[in-house]
């Protein structure tokens, strides 16, 4: 595996959860979601998704780990499913959510 396209996946899959759940960007989607009546089972997870880095962070990994494939794997299909979903979701899943509140405690400390 080559270092270079990984880490080129793990800073675009964390800079991508980070505007997703909390840049001015998605802002207005957040806030209309937030405000919207129906809830269904679909809407209230998709709400979940955004606004939460550990949730929002997995899906992106996954969704990252497809579109970055034919640069970090030469496994077989099981083996690149294996990493996708049980390696890559979770690794950006944690990294997102462990920068979010080191980012929450140096601002508690700073203010």
């Amino acid at each position: 595996m080559q270092y270079l396209p990984l880490l080129l996946f793990i800073f675009a899959a964390i800079s991508s959860t980070h505007i997703v759940v909390g840049s001015s960007i998605f802002g207005p989607l957040r806030k209309y979601l937030m405000n919207y009546e129906e809830n269904s089972f679909v809407i209230k997870k998709f709400k979940d998704m955004i606004l939460c880095y550990q949730c929002c962070g997995y899906w992106i990994g996954v969704i990252y780990a497809f579109i970055f494939s034919p640069f970090l794997f030469e496994q077989n299909f099981i083996e690149f499913l294996l990493y996708t979903f049980l390696i890559f979701g979770p690794i950006n899943s944690l990294f997102s959510d462990l920068i979010y509140r080191l980012k929450q405690y140096i601002c508690e400390e700073c203010g």
